[in-house]
C-alpha cells in the first residue's frame, strides 16, 4: 500500500492539468452509453485490438496511436518498475469500466490511465509491426494464389508429360546418332516439347519472378499508401554498420511516398546494394537503356 501510495504521489507530480482534463474527458462516457459510430476516438476505441490484417483497418489504428503520441504525458520511463508489475496496472484499466474508473481517487486515477496509456502506446506499435508483417505475408500469399490459377491451365493441358519425357529418352539413347528432326519429332512433336518447356518452367524461377511482378502490382494499386504510413508508426535504429544502407533507403521512401511519378528521378541518390535482394531487382529496377542510369520504381 505504501509503495503504491508513493508511487501514485510520485506520477501525478509530474501530470499536468491538461492531461487530467482528458483522462476525465475519456472516462466520463461509459463504453455502452455512446453507441453512435462518428470518427472521434472513445475510451472503447483504445482498449479494442485490432480486428484481422485488413487494409481497413490500419488507419483507425494509426490514428489511436497518433491519439496517444499527442496526450501531454511526461517523459516517464518507468524504470523503477518490473514489465510485470506495469503490465498488471496496464490489465487493471482494461478491464474497469469508465464509471468505475471514475470512482478511483484522484492521484490513483491519473496515475493508473497514465500507465495505461504508456503501455498502450507500446502495444499498438507492437500490434503495428506485427500488422505490417501480416499484410506483407498475406500479400505474397495472395500473388502465389494468382499465378497458380494462371498458369494451371497450362500445366494441366501437357496431359502424360512423363511418358512424353520417357519417350524422349528413350528415342535419344536408341538413336544417338540420328537427326533430332528425324528421329526425335516423329515421335515428340516439336509443339509437344514446347509445352513440357513451359510447363516445367513453372517450377523454376519463372515461377517467382511471376510472384514478384505480382506482388509489386498489388502494393502499387491498394497497399503502397497504407503500408508506407506505417512506417511513421515506428523509430528505425540500428547499431550495424551494415545496416544503414537500409535505414537510408526506409528515410528515401518517407520523403518521397508522395511522388507522383511512376519512377524516382535519375539524380536521387538511391541505396541499391544491401537493401534489395537480387531476387527482387527485376521486379523493382527498371533499365531505361542507354547511358541512362537505372531508375527503381
Amino acid at each position: 500500500h505504501d509503495f503504491e501510495e508513493e508511487l501514485f504521489s510520485n506520477i501525478n507530480s509530474q501530470l499536468s492539468p491538461k492531461f487530467c482534463e482528458i483522462i476525465d474527458k475519456l472516462t466520463g462516457v461509459d463504453i455502452d452509453d455512446s453507441e453512435e459510430e462518428d470518427d472521434e476516438i472513445k475510451f472503447k476505441h483504445l482498449k479494442k485490438n485490432i480486428a484481422g490484417a485488413k487494409l481497413k483497418n490500419v488507419q483507425f489504428e494509426l490514428n489511436k496511436l497518433e491519439w496517444f503520441r499527442a496526450l501531454p504525458m511526461p517523459k516517464l520511463t518507468f524504470e523503477t518498475l518490473s514489465r510485470h508489475l506495469l503490465k498488471n496496472y496496464y490489465s487493471r484499466i482494461l478491464i474497469e469500466r469508465p464509471s468505475h474508473i471514475q470512482k478511483h481517487p484522484p492521484a490513483k486515477r491519473y496515475a493508473l490511465m497514465m500507465m495505461f496509456c504508456h503501455y498502450r502506446t507500446q502495444y499498438l506499435i507492437d500490434n503495428l509491426a506485427d500488422l505490417m508483417l501480416q499484410l506483407i505475408h498475406k500479400m505474397q500469399t495472395k500473388a502465389e494464389n494468382f499465378v497458380k490459377r494462371e498458369v494451371i491451365n497450362d500445366i494441366m493441358r501437357v496431359n502424360g508429360k512423363y511418358d512424353i519425357l520417357f519417350a524422349l529418352a528413350d528415342v535419344a539413347v536408341n538413336n544417338p546418332e540420328g537427326i533430332i528432326r528425324d528421329a526425335i519429332y516423329p515421335q515428340v512433336p516439336q509443339e509437344t516439347l514446347r509445352a513440357v518447356i513451359k510447363d516445367l518452367g513453372c517450377q523454376g524461377k519463372w515461377f517467382e519472378t511471376k510472384v514478384h511482378t505480382k506482388m509489386h502490382s498489388l502494393y502499387s494499386h491498394s497497399h503502397r499508401r497504407v503500408i508506407l504510413t506505417q512506417l511513421d508508426a515506428f523509430a528505425f535504429h540500428s547499431t550495424l554498420a551494415t545496416s544503414q544502407p537500409l535505414l537510408d533507403a526506409i528515410i528515401f521512401i518517407k520523403n518521397h511516398r508522395d511522388d507522383k511519378g511512376k519512377y524516382y528521378a535519375n539524380n536521387e541518390d538511391i541505396s541499391i546494394d544491401g537493401v534489395i535482394p537480387k531476387d527482387w531487382l527485376k521486379a523493382v529496377v527498371i533499365n531505361s537503356g542507354g547511358d541512362e542510369q537505372d531508375t527503381p520504381t
